[in-house]
């Protein structure tokens, strides 16, 4: 007999580490590159965002290119997190320690 499997009773845990939080002055709403380690992974090149008057966010890693078509300036995503627990862990670590290294 088949039974149905049960929905995760529990959310995954991650060990994320912010390894480095790099404060860039004078760089528009750019205020910070930041680099994370998730067990024998390590992403650098996040990226500390905050427009003036609103929170802070963060960028995963990304790259710029400009288009053939136009020649206007465009981004691609280095990586992408298809678990989105992992992806807001992620962000909630690195705008914590943000937060604590500039003093909020």
């Amino acid at each position: 007999m088949n039974t149905p499997k049960s929905a995760p009773t529990h959310t995954p845990a991650y060990n994320i580490e912010v390894l480095s939080i790099k404060r860039l002055p004078d760089c528009g709403n750019l205020r910070a590159f930041a680099a994370v380690r998730i067990g024998s992974i390590e992403i650098n090149g996040l990226r500390v965002v905050q427009q003036p008057g609103q929170r802070a966010y963060v960028q995963l890693p990304q790259v710029e290119y400009t288009r053939r078509d136009d020649g206007q300036r465009a981004f691609v995503p280095l990586i992408r997190i298809h678990d989105q627990v992992l992806d807001v862990a992620i962000r909630q670590a690195v705008i914590a320690a943000w937060q604590t290294y500039k003093g909020v």
